[in-house]
């Protein structure tokens, strides 16, 4: 099936991409097919602890409450989870990590708060298929042309965004 990626490159409105992170991808709980669970990001913005910062903030500020709240964020998950969606949202592979941990909001609750997981590498498991969960996985990247080979491996001809100033 293919994975939708964004691209934000060491020249990208970084404050922009966050927004549209938190804006877009957590759209229906993460569950809509059509957006990216892929961000891959170069190295110079990958490492700056103010990026990092920026996103940890961004997403721990969307609040996921049940759909009749009014002001949420970020509604339930549209149905109980599969095992895969478990481990998506619970456990990491090897080398990851959580830059914002989701977690459930009730014991046995479809909302989940939404979750950044680091380290993500391009042939695991999180990086290969959609999981329809809250959760995002950042892939570094050192150069344009390393996200764009990376984008299409990974893509099967979906859509990419690029965050870039670039001309």
């Amino acid at each position: 099936s293919g994975s939708s990626s964004i691209y934000i490159s060491s020249q990208g409105d970084w404050a922009l991409a966050i927004r549209d992170i938190c804006r877009n991808l957590f759209t229906r709980a993460g569950q809509d097919p059509t957006m990216p669970h892929l961000v891959l990001v170069h190295a110079e913005v990958y490492d700056s602890q103010i990026f990092m910062n920026a996103l940890r903030d961004a997403v721990s500020s969307i609040t996921a409450q049940p759909g009749w709240v009014e002001g949420a964020d970020m509604g339930p998950l549209g149905r109980p989870l599969n095992d895969d969606q478990w481990y998506m949202l619970t456990q990491l592979q090897r080398n990851e990590s959580w830059l914002v941990q989701p977690a459930a909001t009730e014991i046995g609750s479809l909302v989940w708060t939404p979750g950044v997981r680091l380290g993500v590498q391009p042939g695991s498991a999180f990086a290969q298929a959609a999981h329809n969960v809250p959760v995002i996985g950042l892939i570094r990247v050192e150069s344009t042309e390393e996200a764009g080979r990376t984008q299409r491996k990974l893509s099967q001809e979906r859509a990419a965004a690029i965050y870039s100033r670039d001309t």
